[in-house]
């Protein structure tokens, strides 16, 4: 009779063997994957994004990538958006009397099967008031909005851009 009292208490033991530490355990910390500057959501490519770090006073920054379209509408970005920025613009260089300007954009073009490379001189985001310094190794969250109410969401690196020698 004693060996019937043991195997009810034994299954009792080990079940609670297996719950307790599972229990009592830490949830796992989310982990945040590294920002990668790249997205391939089927119908839009970015490679190569990353945004400059900001100097002193620390209020402004520029972002850049080259956006390829791979669907089978043509992607017009028409707004940028990060929640670490206080305000966002496309911009565009143009010349005016021989020197090179920075303007306000409308939009940024790539075509059905084309691509936009925005980059330093050319077509660029702009981010002002900041809400902390921008500095190598941070993940900044990026929103790109489209002409036809779609999104782009990314995160991007803060680097500085890589040399051309």
């Amino acid at each position: 009779m004693r060996h019937l009292g043991m195997r009810p208490r034994l299954s009792r033991l080990l079940v609670l063997a297996l719950l307790v530490p599972a229990a009592c355990s830490q949830p796992a910390e989310p982990v945040e994957a590294p920002a990668s500057g790249s997205l391939d959501n089927g119908w839009a490519k970015i490679e190569g994004a990353y945004v400059r770090p900001s100097l002193p006073p620390h209020d402004l920054s520029a972002g850049f990538f080259v956006l390829e379209n791979i669907g089978e509408e043509d992607l017009v970005v028409v707004g940028v958006e990060s929640a670490m920025a206080g305000s966002a613009e496309l911009h565009t260089m143009v010349e005016v009397q021989g020197v090179m300007r920075m303007r306000p954009a409308e939009s940024f073009l790539a075509p059905i099967g084309g691509r936009v490379e925005l980059a330093p001189g050319g077509n660029h985001l702009m981010f002002f008031d900041l809400t902390e310094a921008w500095v190598e190794g941070m993940s900044i969250p990026l929103v790109l909005r489209l002409a036809d109410g779609r999104s782009l969401e990314l995160k991007v690196p803060v680097r500085l851009p890589e040399s051309s020698s």
